[in-house]
């Protein structure tokens, strides 16, 4: 997605021309790639619509006085936009953002904001081939001061033949999450080709870290 300026020579382009989609998005002219044809949903995006569909009930059920609790946290809160912008979230993104990051992990949805602010998980993950080169072993240690995780959580791009080839964020695939054990063995791997591993930290409360980055060759 890119900012424009007079989009298809016009001053508010909206709609699909030549492949593009021209868009109105927090007040300001985007264009993207358009899309066609019929989209169907994976396990996951079901899943993840579920879990949405949940939270979203469960903030409509919350009283006037309970959502101005989030409104009111939300103002300390800052966030960054896929522009680089920073903005005040609301508290209905707020509460949406850590509820559904909860819920991934089969938590339930948040009824109040948190009281000591959001403690991130910051893991230091290393990759390294096995002597066989049979798989490659992922190990997480935590960053100085931070603290322990509930949840690790692991995902791979590849296999790709050069060193220097980047992966883009949607050729990495979770392979591996779960409670407890800070270490995986990788194995649907392939010799001497190279792998991009990404891994962070989620505590029970959902509040997810960032993510640690490592590239290992098999």
């Amino acid at each position: 997605m890119a900012q424009v300026i007079n989009p298809a020579l016009s001053m508010d382009a909206s709609g699909n021309l030549g492949g593009i989609c021209y868009v109105k998005w927090r007040g300001i002219q985007v264009a993207r790639t358009a899309r066609s044809g019929i989209f169907t949903p994976s396990a996951d995006q079901i899943a993840q619509g579920v879990i949405l569909a949940s939270i979203a009930q469960h903030w409509a059920s919350m009283t006037e006085g309970e959502r101005n609790e989030w409104r009111r946290w939300a103002i300390s809160q800052t966030a960054v936009d896929r522009l680089g912008r920073r903005y005040t979230p609301s508290g209905y993104q707020q509460y949406m953002k850590l509820s559904f990051q909860r819920g991934r992990f089969g938590g339930a949805p948040f009824h109040a904001p948190p009281t000591t602010g959001i403690t991130f998980c910051q893991v230091v993950l290393t990759a390294t081939p096995n002597v066989g080169r049979t798989y490659i072993s992922l190990y997480t240690v935590m960053a100085s001061g931070s603290p322990m995780p509930h949840f690790i959580e692991y995902r791979r791009a590849g296999p790709f033949d050069s060193q220097g080839r980047r992966a883009t964020d949607a050729e990495f695939k979770t392979i591996y999450l779960t409670s407890g054990g800070n270490s995986y063995n990788d194995t649907a791997t392939v010799c001497f080709k190279f792998y991009w591993y990404r891994g962070r930290g989620i505590t029970a409360a959902g509040q997810v870290g960032n993510w640690f980055q490592v590239q290992q060759q098999q």
